[in-house]
């Protein structure tokens, strides 16, 4: 209800404001500084209404404000519990959705080049872990090439041994093996693309 009021004058804080300060310095101008500025008539006259007037605007500026705080302060709790969630949702990650974390591990990188039909990415992004920053216009044999990119959260929160990495074991060629097994299909199904794409620029490239 108060929301609906509030839009309904549509007036801007800083308006509400100044007409607060302005009208306040007048109603509280000292007799003095009244007659040395002419103004003994107006306030004779005017007075009042000036007086209405500044209660009117200091109290529709502070539920203005409260207004604006109330929405700061709700937004930020959302926010807060959307962290909470994701951080509680990278603790009990799918197999298919390590497997594509670790890359962003692997290449040292924020952002990463993926299939956008594997389901582990549409998982991922319902989540709110990662992103698509790009989309390819042309579809491959394998599907649409995106370029996905990590939340802040999941960067600041995500580690190596949620995703089941030890860089103490990367000595360990079973271990290694069983990481690459694990790799998901689209690795390779990009380097095949971008080999392809290669192969055919350098036909080209010799006519």
């Amino acid at each position: 209800m108060f929301s609906e009021f509030i839009k309904l004058l549509k007036l801007p804080l800083r308006l509400v404001a100044f007409i607060a300060i302005l009208t306040g310095i007048l109603f509280f101008l000292p007799t003095k500084l009244r007659e040395y500025f002419l103004l003994t008539d107006f306030y004779s006259s005017y007075g009042k209404h000036v007086g209405l007037l500044f209660f009117i605007s200091f109290a529709y500026f502070f539920l203005l404000l409260s207004e604006k705080v109330f929405r700061v302060i709700k937004r930020k709790r959302i926010q807060k519990q959307q962290e909470c969630k994701l951080i509680k949702k990278l603790t009990v990650l799918s197999q298919q959705e390590m497997s594509i974390l670790r890359e962003f591990f692997f290449s040292d990188s924020d952002t990463i080049s993926a299939l956008k039909e594997d389901i582990g990415i549409h998982s991922l992004i319902s989540d709110g872990i990662i992103s698509i920053i790009y989309e390819a216009s042309i579809m491959t044999i394998y599907g649409r090439q995106i370029t996905i990119r990590l939340s802040e959260i999941a960067k600041k929160n995500l580690t190596e041994e949620m995703l089941g990495l030890y860089p103490e074991k990367y000595t360990d060629p079973t271990y290694l093996s069983k990481l690459e097994k694990e790799r998901p299909a689209f690795v390779k199904q990009i380097a095949y693309i971008e080999t392809l794409k290669s192969q055919v620029t350098n036909t080209f490239s010799k006519r």
